[in-house]
């Protein structure tokens, strides 16, 4: 037993026991439904560990996305004349994507 705070020693125990209560069980489960698929998320999932199942998700189902700065959306419309790309600045800040600079909360659309 490391020496230290009591307490805090305490502490860490009940947050070990906790851990290894729940290892076995699954953080994130897929489960297909009708013709499509579901995803089931625990918590305690970060940022990183999102953003890595979003990657994953888009990637298998062939979903259109693009990368882009925080606080920067861009979705695609395709229309009877051809395809847009809305580009919408949610920040109070400058942004850039691409060759474009969007001034705070400044949105274009781009033909591509």
């Amino acid at each position: 037993m490391a020496k230290g705070n009591p307490d805090r020693q305490k502490n860490f125990e009940k947050q070990i026991d906790f851990i290894k209560k729940f290892y076995p069980l699954a953080a994130i489960t897929e489960n297909e439904y009708g013709d499509g698929n579901v995803y089931y998320i625990g918590g305690g999932i970060d940022d990183d560990v999102l953003n890595d199942l979003a990657k994953e998700i888009v990637q298998k189902h062939h979903i259109w996305h693009v990368e882009s700065d925080e606080g920067v959306e861009v979705y695609r419309r395709v229309c009877d004349d051809g395809e847009y790309m809305f580009i919408l600045n949610h920040t109070d800040q400058e942004k850039r994507f691409h060759n474009l600079t969007l001034k705070p909360y400044d949105s274009q659309i781009v033909k591509i």
